[in-house]
């Protein structure tokens, strides 16, 4: 039987008994299971609001809670709130349950989750994991939901209709079939379907709680990049000028290259006699944001270039160093460094993290001061990493410009927490490397040692050292290089890192390889698994997998991923289970200590002033978890404390 709860008592429906209040009864014993579902007027918990909670329990009775007109969803959460909840996307409902009851249900399933966690593969189709595919997929049962977009900004005044309760008691009546038929799947990753159902809470807590934000210090960090871009725009054009002396870019040869408003400014300050025009001022029309502009400069040059992003850009001026392009891509894009000042760094801060960010993100909370709300996606990349968005703080510069306009609350202060060399340290444990290991657990410079391999070559020098002292520019240079190739990246990328020819670059590569045996043949073992099963594994705790199921992939693409798959899905895990483990020990022990988000490697946290007693603690337990996925390597956490998140 469906029931309806609902202060309006005129609603009227066939298969539908409406009633003002949950049965007594049903309280009487707590139960079990309850799956269950919501309907809202939209998909943000901050700006939209719940409509219906339904739910059952005995997969029997089916009750649809009007929540405009009835709290009874209140005593409902309220009651059960430590029970076993089934959701289809929990992530979702656990958010407009938060905003409409104060409280985040913390033992909760989701049956989209699992199936994902379940088939995490390279190629998904639309709607692959949607409730009426599941359904359609497990139970045979066709689902209708084009009643769905009923909901969306549903007025308060518009009363529900018959076909709206059946459709929302309908999401819920198979749930708990569902869930059962999924069993099966998830048997060799229940730790991970565990670890990633209990982060569920923590992501919605981190969410709804948000983070602190002075927009202040946000503007005064526009103002600055608005200078810095100004600076970089001037410096351009001064170098396309100097260009123009070589290159006429604006003569009658390149005409038919040249823009068509540059045209019109050609022929604006042509003359009759002698064909003298303003050049500085036709040159300052060129558009510095224009990929066609760009091509048409490079083309004038006498260069071609398959496109104008930013990588194509610096892979150029690598293979051809001698450029005359060479200092105009320098002040364009950067070089390698992932912030280095740029004309297009600064381009990006101020369309990205400009004046609209505060409008569209920063949220007024009643204590008068603004938050940030992101929405992370849990389980939206293959390896299980976080991403976010609205806004997606995971792209947030790690500068202090942007990062010291989030702040603590009055009479606290933030704990950046940061797993010290952790991708490093998951590869040490995973491929055995011996040279990794010692350099993590007896402090060896990993950095130095790889640095004097490859500049010893590129010097020509035998005796050549780098070291923190010696040479020091070029071992942070050389950084990089071990990352890419723990990604599976060859001498093209070390060329482009280092700036030197390709056919060096491969010799450099050799001389790693000769230095680093035990670390190739593990990124050479992970490949060809990859491409023999089709498949590629993470760690032995988890075991999330990922299927290789794109029928148009190429074997040297799976090489590629399953080379740092196991270390990317491996850090992900790890941070999600220590923020569960943080969650459960900061709740046990009444501490005054909020978790408000993570960034890759680190957690960032709140705390009152002046207790370092609490970071002890929170270092501890981030520490000991590390040991669980990489066992005998010593993976330490470093600490920021400070009024604001910083790095």
């Amino acid at each position: 039987m469906i029931y309806f709860v609902t202060g309006d008592l005129n609603f009227a429906g066939a298969d539908i008994k409406t009633i003002k209040c949950l049965p007594n009864d049903l309280f009487n014993s707590v139960p079990v299971k309850v799956y269950a579902d919501t309907e809202t007027t939209g998909l943000s918990p901050h700006y939209n609001k719940i409509l219906l909670l339904i739910f059952t329990i005995d997969n029997i009775d089916t009750f649809v809670i009007d929540c405009r007109t009835t709290d009874e969803h209140i005593k409902v959460i309220t009651e059960w709130q430590n029970c076993e909840w089934t959701f289809h996307n929990a992530q979702f409902d656990l958010g407009f349950i938060y905003k409409s009851t104060g409280i985040i249900l913390k033992n909760v399933h989701c049956t989209y989750q699992r199936e994902k966690l379940a088939f995490n593969s390279d190629y998904d189709e639309p709607g692959k994991y949607s409730l009426a595919t599941l359904m359609k997929k497990y139970l045979n049962i066709e689902m209708n939901k084009q009643t769905r977009n009923s909901f969306i900004n549903k007025p308060d005044i518009e009363p529900f209709n018959e076909k709206e309760i059946l459709y929302a008691a309908n999401d819920v009546i198979h749930l708990h079939k569902l869930f059962y038929a999924q069993e099966s799947n998830i048997k060799d990753i229940e730790y991970l379907v565990y670890v990633e159902r209990k982060f569920i809470s923590s992501a919605v807590r981190m969410s709804m709680r948000g983070i602190r934000f002075d927009p202040e210090v946000w503007r005064k960090n526009i103002k600055i990049n608005l200078l810095e871009l100004k600076k970089y725009e001037e410096l351009l054009y001064e170098e396309i000028k100097r260009l123009d002396e070589h290159y006429p870019l604006l003569s009658q040869r390149y005409k038919a290259y040249t823009p068509k408003h540059i045209k019109k400014g050609y022929e604006q300050y042509q003359t009759e006699m002698d064909f003298a025009f303003d050049k500085n001022a036709v040159l300052k029309q060129i558009n510095l944001n224009s990929s066609d502009h760009i091509h048409k400069i490079f083309k004038a040059c006498g260069v071609t270039v398959f496109d104008t992003n930013a990588n194509t850009l610096k892979e150029y001026r690598t293979k051809n160093p001698n450029t005359p392009l060479a200092n105009f891509i320098q002040l364009l894009v950067g070089d390698e460094s992932k912030h280095g000042p740029c004309y297009k760094f600064y381009e990006k801060s101020l369309s990205t993290y400009g004046e609209n960010f505060i409008k569209e993100h920063a949220i007024i909370h009643n204590n008068g001061h603004y938050y940030i709300h992101t929405e992370f996606g849990l389980i939206e990349t293959k390896t299980g990493r976080l991403s976010s968005n609205s806004p997606n703080l995971q792209n947030i510069p790690a500068i202090k410009t942007f990062r010291h306009a989030f702040v603590a609350d009055d009479d606290k202060e933030i704990y950046t927490i940061d797993f010290t060399g952790c991708e490093l340290a998951i590869c040490a444990y995973q491929s055995k490397c011996p040279t990794i290991s010692s350099s993590i657990n007896e402090g060896t410079d990993l950095h130095s040692f790889m640095a004097t391999i490859s500049y010893k070559i590129i010097m020509n020098d035998p005796n050549f050292v780098v070291s923190k002292h010696q040479n020091a520019q070029y071992r942070n240079k050389h950084k990089p290089v071990l990352f890419g190739i723990l990604y599976g990246a060859g001498p093209s990328r070390i060329a482009s890192v280092l700036n030197i020819e390709i056919d060096t670059a491969k010799r450099v590569y050799k001389a790693l390889q000769d230095e680093l045996p035990v670390l190739f043949r593990y990124l050479d073992n992970s490949s060809k698994s990859a491409i023999r099963n089709r498949f590629i594994t993470s760690n032995h705790v988890t075991k999330r997998k990922q299927i290789f199921t794109d029928p148009y992939k190429e074997d040297y693409k799976i090489a590629k991923e399953a080379k740092n798959y196991p270390m990317q899905s491996t850090n992900a895990d790890l941070i999600k289970e220590a923020i569960c483990t943080l969650d459960y020990y900061i709740e046990k022990n009444n501490l005054d200590v909020q978790i408000l988000l993570t960034v890759h490697d680190e957690i960032v946290f709140q705390a009152p002033k002046n207790k370092p007693e609490y970071a002890e603690q929170l270092i501890h337990i981030m520490e000991s978890v590390a040991q669980k996925y990489v066992p005998g390597i010593n993976l330490k956490c470093s600490i920021e404390i400070g009024p604001s998140w910083t790095k």
